[in-house]
C-alpha cells in the first residue's frame, strides 16, 4: 500500500490469489486519511480519496515479499514502480545481496565493539 495523505491518493499492490476484502482495505485507508486530516485540521471524505489497485504477478508469499521489497525501494527513492522491468530472479538476488551486505556490516560492527571493549 502506498498512501499519500497530502494529495489523498492511495495505491494498493496485491496478489490476485490473496483473499482480499476490499471493503476492509478501503475502510482502513479512509481511517488513516481521516487521522491525517484531523492532525492537519482538515476534513476528509471518501469521495475525495483517489485510489488505484495494481496487481502483482506473484505466485507465492516469498515472491510477494520480493516484489514488496522492490516496491518499497522504488517508493523510498521516488522511482516509478514498474513490475515488468526486472525479472523476479534479479529482484530476489538483489534482496539477498542486501541481506548479505547487512549481515557483513553487522559482523564488522560486532567485531569492532568486541575489540574496543577489550581496550577499556
Amino acid at each position: 500500500m502506498n498512501m499519500k495523505p497530502k494529495s489523498l491518493e492511495a495505491e494498493l499492490f496485491y496478489r490476485p490469489d490473496d483473499m482480499l476484502d476490499n471493503s476492509d482495505i478501503s475502510e482502513n485507508v479512509l481511517n488513516i486519511f481521516e487521522v491525517a486530516g484531523r492532525h492537519n485540521e482538515i476534513s476528509v471524505s471518501d469521495e475525495q480519496v483517489d485510489g488505484s489497485i495494481q496487481e502483482v504477478n506473484a505466485e507465492s508469499e516469498e515472491d510477494m515479499l520480493v516484489y514488496g521489497c522492490y516496491i518499497g525501494e522504488c517508493l523510498a527513492l521516488r522511482k516509478e514502480v514498474d513490475l515488468q522491468k526486472y525479472p523476479l530472479s534479479y529482484l530476489r538476488n538483489k534482496v539477498l545481496d542486501s541481506l548479505i551486505a547487512l549481515t557483513e556490516l553487522y559482523d564488522v560492527r560486532s567485531s569492532f565493539l568486541s575489540n574496543s571493549e577489550l581496550m577499556f
